[in-house]
């Protein structure tokens, strides 16, 4: 794991970090904007770790085909990535073969189902 500063939050999965390096955070999909739920997504990001230390935990596929990093982000023992989809703010989507933390990301979007909270709301779509 390496430790980074976050210096801006683009959206709801995508923050930037001090270097002007971009963190795509991995397994998850944040609406886009103006769909529901993005400002709330970025906002979450925003509150936890804006100007914050993070801990970057990489898997297997390191980079995407845009060049920014893909890791997992932590903040003391919150795994953000999951924190995210529990909330209802993002869907799991994992891709290739960074599957870490694939079941606590499907148990994650399994309780945001059941609740019915964020994206799983009935007032989304």
């Amino acid at each position: 794991m390496e430790e980074a500063f976050v210096i801006g939050i683009i959206d709801g999965d995508t923050i930037l970090l001090k270097g002007k390096v971009f963190v795509r955070l991995i397994g998850i999909d944040a609406p886009e904007k103006n769909e529901p739920f993005y400002k709330e997504a970025r906002k979450f990001l925003f509150e936890k770790l804006w100007r914050k230390k993070a801990l970057l935990e990489p898997d297997f596929v390191k980079k995407d085909p845009y060049g920014r990093l893909l890791r997992y982000v932590w903040l003391n023992d919150e795994l953000i990535n999951v924190s995210l989809v529990e909330k209802g703010l993002a869907k799991v989507r994992v891709l290739r073969r960074n599957v870490k933390y694939k079941r606590l990301l499907d148990e994650a979007q399994g309780k945001a189902i059941e609740a019915k909270v964020g994206i799983w709301s009935k007032s989304y779509g």
